[in-house]
């Protein structure tokens, strides 16, 4: 088990990691809230305060941001990451929790991600959670229900598949990205089109192709030859 420095107060103490960690409300639980340590991060699945062994559940607002952080591994017990966790971080490498189920907004914005897998146990991307990387790959997993506005703004990407899980994609969540090709697992999410008010979830002149399984022609709300103003080709691939 890990040892502490002292206790800083009754309601939060600072591991020999140099991350700090808050008592929560659930017992035996505490959540991450800051860090003065190197450039490389893990963070545990559980802490010891000196006296009693705790989970690490979450990341809090903010508090890793603009440490200049160049990777981080984050714990199986940890559910949430939330908002501008990492912001600004210079992150180059991520292995997230398996039992990951929410990322906040701008978590993860302004590093230096090449490549993302989001774990299959996130139902939930927040606002701008991977803008301005330059993410060249990204992997989403059934059981993703939500993408939000702008999550992968000003990125680098050229192909995403979407999981037949998606229920609705945010405004801009791909605006700025030179994506050629959209495959879509199951029916139609709602997006923003440029008949709506705001920033299309697509960018339109990219060239975008929208791909559907021909499965979803009658029922799945895709059109063909084009669906909301993008090109669309009803397809016979084989989703994962």
């Amino acid at each position: 088990m890990t040892t502490t420095r002292p206790v800083l107060d009754e309601n939060c103490f600072t591991a020999d990691s140099g991350i700090t960690y808050a008592y929560c409300a659930e017992p035996g639980t505490v959540v991450a809230i800051g860090y003065d340590g190197p450039s490389t991060v893990v963070i545990p699945d559980s802490v010891w305060n000196g006296l009693d062994e705790y989970l690490v559940t979450a990341v809090a607002d903010e508090f890793f941001s603009a440490v200049t952080l160049d990777a981080v591994s984050i714990g199986e017990n940890v559910t949430t990451i939330g908002s501008w966790a990492f912001i600004n971080d210079n992150l180059t490498t991520i292995l997230f929790s398996k039992s990951l189920t929410f990322i906040g907004e701008g978590a993860f914005a302004g590093n230096e991600l090449s490549t993302v897998e989001i774990p299959a146990s996130v139902t939930t991307l927040g606002n701008g959670a991977f803008a301005n990387n330059p993410l060249r790959s990204v992997t989403l997993h059934e059981g993703l229900t939500e993408i939000g506005a702008y999550a992968f703004e000003e990125t680098e990407l050229t192909r995403i598949a979407i999981p037949g899980s998606m229920t609705a994609i945010g405004q801009g969540a791909f605006s700025g990205a030179p994506l050629a090709a959209a495959t879509f697992a199951g029916t139609a999410p709602s997006i923003h089109s440029r008949l709506d008010r705001g920033t299309p979830t697509f960018d339109t002149e990219s060239g975008l192709v929208v791909y559907y399984s021909s499965q979803r022609n009658a029922e799945g709300g895709f059109t063909s030859p084009t669906w909301l103003g993008y090109d669309s080709v009803v397809d016979t691939i084989e989703f994962q």
